[in-house]
């Protein structure tokens, strides 16, 4: 018994389906960023991103990475928490201030299993038309995953309040759809300046610094 205990505290999220099935109470969703702004969302000795945790209670993780972007990640007990996370990290992207929006145009680049982008794809394109229309927002699924990984970029474009409507949206596909097939996060040490274009990468851009 105390073995199985163990493998409890200690597992990996790659155990058996029954243990790994707990795991699904937690709603996370990772987002691609340019250095620059996940430096904006860190904040100056971290004190950004210590508000965001502490207001939702949720985890949000910037890891650092040496190329021109970086994937934030961030865990909560629910999709709309995890939207709320977002809504207030936009602002610091866009160095507009705690809680302020100039209303200009805003960006948002989702990593999503290729397995659940189907689903947000929809029939003929239909549920992303449909998120399209409802949000006001401008929704691009890129064909490619990024390098060596199984994540496929969303880009969401708007004001701040359509790319909002846009992630309630497309999270609610996301909670209730199963991943099928290989796992395998995209880490933004892989990135590759020639294909970024094709994957929804930084790395191609110009100000990739």
């Amino acid at each position: 018994m105390a073995n199985m205990k163990r493998g409890g505290e200690y597992d990996n999220g790659m155990g058996g389906p029954k243990r790994s099935r707990a795991y699904t109470d937690k709603f996370e969703m990772r987002i691609l960023v340019p250095s620059k702004m996940a430096g904006s969302v860190i904040g100056k000795g971290g004190q950004n991103i210590q508000k965001i945790r502490s207001d939702f209670q949720a985890q949000v993780r910037i890891p650092d990475c040496p190329g021109p972007e970086r994937v934030m990640s961030v865990v909560a007990s629910d999709p709309d928490i995890v939207t709320s996370v977002l809504q207030s990290s936009i602002p610091y992207m866009y160095e507009q201030g705690e809680g302020a929006d100039d209303g200009g145009e805003r960006e948002m680049r989702l990593l999503i299993h290729q397995s659940i982008v189907g689903g947000i794809i929809g029939k003929s394109g239909q549920k992303i038309k449909e998120i399209r229309e409802n949000s006001g927002s401008n929704v691009k699924v890129y064909s490619n995953c990024a390098p060596q990984s199984s994540d496929r970029c969303v880009q969401v474009t708007g004001s701040l309040e359509k790319v909002v409507m846009a992630l309630q949206q497309i999270f609610e596909v996301v909670a209730n759809t199963d991943i099928k097939g290989y796992d395998n996060h995209y880490d933004p040490n892989n990135f590759d300046a020639f294909y970024a274009n094709d994957y929804g990468g930084y790395g191609g851009m110009d100000n990739d610094g």
